[in-house]
């Protein structure tokens, strides 16, 4: 049994060895956000209770709570997850976590159909979206 992680400094240094260093050794390609959401999915199990958003503080990792929640999402989406799909999914981010809640069947269909390709937009994935009955998760400007 792994032991938990009871402090952020012992988390932080968990995770600047390993979610932190994901995106930018697979850059652009989602293979690399997957790979650090299951990393920070990891590091949240391991942490004790309240521990989570001190991983964030300034002396924590390069990047915001937010920006966690949106690769754990990514990563906990069965086709993002399989690497088999990372050529024909978005290179965005924000494009592949708009994405993340729809089931790999209607995912599966989209890239079929040539809907959901590397260059899809933040536009045409709320429009995928919406069309098959998920929601918008842009924030309103």
């Amino acid at each position: 049994m792994k032991k938990p992680l009871n402090t952020p400094a012992e988390a932080s240094t968990v995770e600047r060895s390993s979610a932190a260093s994901a995106p930018s050794t697979i850059a652009g390609h989602v293979g690399g956000d997957v790979e650090a959401g299951l990393q920070l999915i990891q590091a949240k199990a391991a942490l004790e209770h309240g521990l989570w958003l001190k991983l964030f503080k300034p002396d924590g990792l390069p990047f915001s709570d937010r920006i966690a929640q949106k690769l754990i999402c990514i990563a906990k989406n069965e086709y993002f997850a399989n690497s088999k799909n990372y050529s024909y999914l978005p290179v965005r981010r924000e494009v592949a976590y708009q994405l993340s809640d729809l089931s790999s069947e209607i995912l599966a269909a989209g890239v079929r159909k040539g809907k959901i390709t590397p260059k899809m937009s933040i536009k045409q994935a709320v429009e995928f979206t919406l069309e098959n009955g998920g929601v918008s998760k842009r924030q309103s400007r």
